[in-house]
């Protein structure tokens, strides 16, 4: 019997996850030639392409901030009858607003807009989106938004299970479960009935998912305290002390937030914080944390695994750019829509300037609906999509409105003391009225037009001539649209059903379609410098990103590349990354450290002088005039090839995260040009070389410095004021612990001695959402 591909692909999760040697089924997105010989065939790059091959008019990388914003505009105006754009932040900002003057300027026009966004980053101003649409509902052309990473059923099932309470009982907390899923269930087949599944809103479940976009933890700890009538001080009589029940609830609520669901270095923190929380406050904060973690049916021990899945990945975001205009013009890379990203350094401008790298191109006449087609499968993707409409059903922002207007009204009587603003807004709250949607448009529409007006009037771009560099793609360019999706490529439209994650060595079947092709990319350039008779220049290896904290694979590619598991030789490997001074991320250059030193190690040792390749890793430097500018720029060159996207080179890019890019080959112009620029910034001293460090450097001193990392943040937040030594103390034992873990992981990872499969996939599950 012929196995479908969705079997072949749990068959070979299966085997995986049990680590069992006798399972060999090659993955179907890896070409037999690659797989032998090393050598990244055409057809193993179409395999994992989201598109045939793109044939180009013209092309260009653009590194310039001024340049990318510039372009976007000139995209925008010029559209005829399209544009679709995916991205993982839309700022309410000076340029983010002029952009969207200018796509509702397009919709005027007559142009079809669809704006695909991410639910967690872009929630916050779902009124704004609302004006933008509904400006756009009496011009000729159109505006759509929808939100990716919507609430699944399990997810609703859940935020309705914590905001019910027990019903008309009286039976404790503990014991109206039953009642509660009877409720549950007949909500859920009502729904069903209406074909509203994942749009149920009952008891405070809307609230309740409100504030968990939002990052609102006040309005999640009122949907439980509503929907339980809950009574602070019962939930801390135990505690034997009276202090201010609700506001302690609130605070566990954020920290329980940011600890179980929260990305990046709020995940971190917020166990840090919580684990500190218990040490200063002990019994009485206990029985309040207790009673919060009790409401929440992840915690349970019998839930499905389905559901526990689905709550490990809640952060899962859209992280595509893309600007595709037409069908045949399209602008992708790193940037977001944000000041950070399309503003040199000027008084406008946020804390942060990002140096970061999109491609431009305009496509063949005959190729406008080779892009438009991936962009309508995330689209229409509704396992995970939502629209403007369906969000107003299931996560309601009314509440989040008010407070958003209360707090303005405050802000606006500038009190000095923190009570005096928590009186202000808890009496703002009572004594607003309803804001309705038509008038908080109309006020999102003023800003929108101020703002942009603002951007016009005042933000001068730099002269062409002092500009980051721009550079030209070779004629002959061969051009593949690759993406991280959460489905299979090849499973037909209407079948597609989401997926978890990523299995090393079956990336493209996991969806990781950029992982699976660095990595072949990688093993070409080695085949290719094996292939080659001595005396001639060593082949160039370049990864130019912002957040190198690399997942497992990556990780032991390199090793295998550098002792000759992988015969390398003749290959010339370069990391170009942040420094901790220059990131605004520090929790990735701190774990990397670790991860880094391991492999450092693993090299001293291990190097193989005539077919391990030669790695220099660099970081870049703090600006001499004080500019707070940071690397966020992704690109990748394979000797011949180079990669340009969205995709970070951490764990979060390969296990959670949608991404895109393209993999341009035959362009050696291209490449010569940007590798000559990447050895001009490290001529210059913008980047400084720190394989010499992890070489030199013992692990305890690293540590170390760490620690004292961490003392200059305590230092600058005053904590001796409300931390003893030995909460101190316990604090920095639980962040040493997590480095111990990803150096020690790292360390089995790269190892020659023994199968590291299972501290790789443990690795990616620890660090996933850093």
């Amino acid at each position: 019997m012929k196995m479908t591909k969705n079997a072949l692909f749990h068959s070979v999760l299966a085997c995986l996850f049990v680590f069992l040697s006798a399972c060999s089924t090659p993955s179907q997105f890896i070409s037999k030639e690659t797989r032998e010989t090393g050598h990244l065939s055409r057809q193993s790059v179409l395999l994992n392409a989201s598109s045939p091959a793109l044939a180009i008019q013209q092309g260009r990388l653009l590194t310039d901030n001024d340049d990318a914003f510039e372009s976007k505009l000139a995209l925008i105006n010029g559209a005829q009858h399209s544009i679709d754009l995916a991205y993982y932040i839309y700022a309410d900002d000076y340029s983010s607003s002029a952009m969207s003057m200018a796509l509702l300027e397009a919709a005027r026009r007559g142009v079809k807009v669809r704006m695909l966004l991410d639910y967690h980053s872009n929630y916050k101003h779902l009124d704004f989106f609302s004006m933008l649409e509904d400006t756009a509902s009496v011009m000729d052309g159109s505006i759509e938004v929808r939100f990716y990473n919507r609430p699944t059923d399990n997810q609703i099932k859940d935020a309705i299970y914590v905001t019910l309470g027990c019903g008309e009982t009286e039976l404790e907390f503990s014991g109206c479960s039953t009642v509660k899923l009877e409720t549950i269930d007949k909500a859920i087949a009502e729904a069903v009935q209406q074909g509203q599944l994942n749009n149920v809103n009952k008891a405070g479940s809307g609230l309740f998912l409100s504030g968990l976009y939002a990052k609102n933890p006040a309005l999640m700890v009122t949907a439980i305290k509503e929907g339980y009538q809950i009574d602070p001080e019962t939930l801390t009589a135990s505690a034997g002390s009276d202090p201010d029940q609700l506001t302690n609830l609130k605070k566990l609520g954020k920290l329980y937030y940011q600890a179980q669901y929260g990305g990046g270095i709020d995940n971190v923190l917020g166990k840090l914080k919580l684990r500190l929380a218990f040490a200063l406050y002990g019994d009485q904060i206990t029985p309040v944390y207790d009673a919060f973690s009790s409401f929440l049916p992840v915690d349970q021990p019998n839930r499905p695994e389905k559901s526990r899945t689905e709550w490990r990945h809640f952060s899962d975001f859209l992280h595509h750019k893309l600007l595709l205009v037409d069908g045949h013009k399209v602008q992708l890379g790193g940037r977001n829509i944000e000041d950070s990203y399309h503003m040199n350094p000027n008084e406008m401008a946020a804390k942060y300037i990002f140096m970061d790298t999109d491609v431009v191109l305009q496509l063949d006449a005959g190729q406008e609906k080779a892009l438009v087609t991936n962009f309508d499968k995330l689209w229409g993707f509704s396992d995970m999509v939502a629209s403007i409409a369906d969000i107003r059903q299931h996560a309601p922002n009314d509440v989040l409105t008010m407070m958003n207007y209360a707090a303005k009204r405050c802000e606006s009587e500038q009190h000095a003391e923190k009570a005096e603003q928590e009186a202000c807004l808890e009496q703002s709250m009572q004594s607003l009225s309803p804001v309705p949607l038509a008038d908080r448009m109309q006020d999102w529409s003023a800003h929108t037009q101020q703002q942009a007006n603002l951007y016009s009037a005042n933000y001068q771009t730099k002269p062409e001539q002092d500009r980051s560099p721009q550079f030209s793609i070779d004629a002959g360019a061969e051009i593949y649209y690759i993406e991280n999706i959460p489905f299979n490529i090849a499973t037909p439209e209407d079948k597609l059903a989401r997926q978890f994650g990523s299995v090393n060595t079956f990336e493209g079947d996991s969806g990781k379609h950029i992982h699976a092709t660095w990595l072949a990319a990688l093993n070409n350039v080695c085949h290719a410098a094996n292939m080659e008779k001595g005396g001639v220049p060593p082949k160039e290896i370049i990864l130019h990103n912002a957040y190198l904290f690399m997942p497992s694979n990556l990780l032991l590619q390199l090793a295998k590349m550098v002792d000759g598991r992988v015969p390398c030789g003749n290959v010339n490997i370069t990391l170009v990354t942040n420094s901790i001074s220059t990131t605004d991320l520090n929790i990735v250059n701190i774990l990397s450290r670790h991860s880094m030193k391991a492999f450092f190690d693993h090299l001293q040792l291990h190097r193989h002088p005539d077919k391990g390749a030669n790695i220099r890793y660099y970081e870049y430097v703090e600006d001499k005039d004080g500019t707070n500018l940071s690397l966020h720029s992704k690109v990748e060159v394979f000797d011949q090839d180079l990669f340009v996207g969205s995709a970070n080179a951490d764990v979060r890019s390969y296990m959670m995260d949608t991404n895109n890019g393209l993999f341009i080959r035959n362009a050696p112009v291209l490449v010569k040009n940007y590798v000559n620029w990447v050895k001009q910034l490290i001529d210059t001293g913008r980047v400084l070389p720190v394989d010499q460090y992890y070489v030199s450097t013992a692990r305890d001193v690293i540590l170390e410095e760490d620690l004292a990392t961490i003392d200059a943040i305590l230092a600058k937040y005053r904590a001796e004021r409300w931390l003893k030594e030995d909460d101190v103390q316990g604090l920095k034992q639980h962040f040493i612990n997590l480095l111990d873990q990803a150096y020690q992981l790292s360390e089995k990872i790269v190892s020659k001695k023994e199968d590291s499969s299972e501290a790789q996939a443990k690795f990616n599950a620890l660090f996933k959402t850093i």
